[in-house]
């Protein structure tokens, strides 16, 4: 007779690995089963008979929230269906207090930690009908009324032994945008605040190959995938498997993108050459910048060096669709306020993504267990937020709260358009603040507060996705641009204290920036126009191309120049990705150039290769511009293209 078990998750853009393994290590290691995962938009929808084609025996949640949520449904469950088996796991579970909850007589079993050991045991024990549940280490069992816990599993060891949920195709994975790969297991780390620390999860890897063939396999079935995310702690803590991963990622459909988490120090120019493509985003973990906290809590990093690393390729590895990400967290022991406002200013003058989380104190990390030594309080229910230690106080953290809502929208909307993140980095400059760029966006997010179509314009631009910003909206960011320099010249004219003596050379750069930010955003909208205008001119097939990532034209001889201002959305596998510096090394010798609005961004540095026998320029150039150009070519045909003009440049 076969056992009918549903493991249950919320549907997400991603499929729900966790509960992959668990399915192909149970009809691995267990007989007479049958198991059905399924993704839910309401958990409240698991009470909707038609989902079960075959009676359940068994239903199991994966909990990523709330542990209450799924209490109650069991509770519900177990009205529904006489006789049906429920199951608790999932992260929530097992960093949650579950010792102290309350399970209603509904939950039948909880599983704590790595569940595919623990849920074999507890399978083959009910399928041979055996009571005694007792030997089932990370189990949670109801028993004459209560819930009784078993001692803690061991992590497993090979978990190579576990078969893959993509190569055994237990999701169509054309159903999906997104996608994880667990290269590793646990972390390399022991942070105490942390439920996966090296000292209660360990840290395994998975066969290369095997991780390799996921990748394989997933791009097979789902070529229009949008991103793909390594799950591993540190991709470059073993520097050859991580070169194998990027040499495979090269050859792969460019337009994924791929997104890893790695340790600052690590970076250096080759890892950073590796990373500074334009699908490739990485994630740092600094949470925060306090010395004394970072101590406390068993972050024993060079700080100064993350800094150092970080400020010094930020520029590099920046990436406009999603840019890299810096982690934050507050509350933790050793740190406060006025610290931790250093950690958001060191934050936003990276132009990262930022993130940042409240501590919550799990159970079995070692906060929990350091609770009196640093006098942490937390709240008593899921997730545990920290209330206060005995360093960073309850109003304090009540006040890092209030600042973080206070600049919120400036952080989402310069994470999605680095253009706008370029203009207040630059206004920043002329504060005098030791924390300048927190100042500005404070200051910026109270003109928001006070300008209504500002603040409706933000709101309709933080919708679009991610992925399609940079593509869109043309209209709406060049408003958004405009408003930017009122909000210069407006606000922070009439705060001439808080000025620096520069600020007027300033103003002067940025409407300057500004004003070749809209030609660029003219161009991109109209590029079909543009593109379809140029061919009555000119043979496109014999020049080489240089051009900004954000144009699409399909040629193999395209080079993409890749600046600040570089909208890194668009490009093609066949393109070459140079910078500004290395423009110049390029040997233009009997070369035809075209040269896509770039003029203004080089026009201070002798530009114009020597080599090069004619050159186009697709550009709106004033009469100084014009000068430099006749000084350099002997002959140059101007024609207007509705809003540029083109310029054929010959020797």
């Amino acid at each position: 007779m076969i056992f009918n078990i549903y493991l249950v998750a919320k549907k997400r853009r991603h499929p729900p690995l966790g509960l992959g393994y668990i399915k192909t290590y149970a009809e691995k290691n267990s007989k007479n089963i049958r198991i059905t995962i399924i993704e839910l938009n309401d958990y409240e929808d698991i009470l909707d008979e038609k989902l079960y084609p075959i009676k359940p025996d068994m239903i199991g949640f994966s909990c990523y929230e709330n542990p209450q949520i799924f209490i109650d449904l069991c509770f519900k469950l177990k009205k529904k269906y006489e006789n049906i088996i429920t199951l608790l796991g999932g992260p929530a579970i097992t960093t949650s207090f579950y010792d102290k909850l309350d399970y209603k007589k509904s939950v039948d079993y909880i599983i704590i930690g790595e569940g595919e050991e623990t849920f074999v045991e507890l399978l083959n024990r009910i399928l041979e009908k055996k009571k005694n549940f007792s030997e089932i280490k990370g189990l949670g069992y109801f028993q004459s009324g209560k819930m009784v816990f078993n001692p803690l599993r061991e992590p497993i060891s090979d978990i190579n032994k576990i078969p893959s949920p993509y190569l055994s195709r237990v999701f169509n994975l054309k159903n999906y945008t997104e996608f994880y790969i667990e290269g590793s297991r646990g972390c390399l780390y022991q942070c105490n605040y942390c439920a996966v620390s090296k000292s209660f999860m360990g840290y395994r890897k998975f066969d290369l190959k095997r991780t390799l063939k996921e990748l394989d396999e997933i791009i097979k079935e789902n070529p229009e995938a949008k991103s793909i995310e390594f799950c591993d702690s540190d991709i470059f803590h073993d520097i050859k498997r991580a070169e194998k991963i990027f040499k495979k990622i090269k050859k792969i459909n460019k337009k994924i993108f791929f997104n890893f988490n790695t340790e600052a120090t690590r970076l250096n120019d080759n890892i950073v050459d590796w990373i500074s493509k334009p699908n490739i985003t990485v994630a740092f973990g600094i949470q925060t910048i306090t010395k004394s906290a970072l101590i406390k809590t068993n972050r024993f990093f060079d700080m100064d060096k993350i800094k150092e690393n970080i400020l010094r390729y930020k520029d590099k590895i920046q990436n406009i669709a999603q840019p890299f990400v810096l982690s934050c967290i507050y509350g933790l022991p050793g740190d406060n306020f006025e610290n931790f406002k250093k950690t958001i200013e060191f934050g936003l003058q990276t132009q990262a993504r930022l993130d940042f989380f409240k501590l919550m104190v799990w159970k079995n990390t070692r906060f929990e267990k350091m609770s009196k030594e640093y006098n942490i309080k937390f709240s008593n229910k899921y997730p545990y937020y920290i209330i206060s230690n005995d360093t960073y106080k309850k109003e304090e953290i009540i006040k890092t709260e209030k600042k973080l809502n206070e600049i919120c929208s400036v952080i989402k909307i310069t994470e999605k358009d680095r253009f706008l993140s370029d203009i207040l980095h630059k206004i920043s400059l002329t504060i005098k603040s030791k924390n300048r760029s927190l100042s500005t966006y404070e200051l910026f997010a109270s003109y928001i507060k006070q300008n209504r179509r500002l603040n409706n314009l933000i709101k309709e631009l933080l919708n679009v996705d991610r992925f399609e910003y940079m593509n869109k909206n043309y209209q709406k960011r060049s408003e958004l641009y405009n408003k930017t320099v009122e909000f210069m010249l407006e606000v922070i004219k009439k705060k001439k204290t808080i000025l620096k003596d520069d600020y007027y050379k300033t103003v002067f750069e940025i409407l300057d920036m500004i004003k070749n930010i809209k030609i660029r955003l003219s161009l991109k909208a109209d590029i079909n126009f543009y593109l379809k205008e140029l061919s009555r001119f000119i043979d496109m097939n014999k020049y080489l191309n240089i051009k900004w990532m954000d144009f699409k034209m399909e040629s193999d001889k395209i080079i993409d120049i890749s600046d600040k201002f570089c909208d890194k959305t668009e490009f093609d596998p066949s393109h070459k990705t140079i910078s500004i510096e290395e423009f110049y090394e390029i040997d233009f010798k009997n070369q035809k150039t075209i040269l896509w609005n770039i003029f203004s961004w080089l026009k201070f540095k002798e530009f114009i290769p020597k080599n090069s026998k004619e050159m186009i320029i697709i550009d709106f150039l004033n009469s100084e511009d014009f000068k430099t150009l006749k000084n350099r070519f002997n002959k140059i045909n101007s024609y207007k293209m509705g809003k540029v003009n083109l310029y054929i440049c010959k020797k």
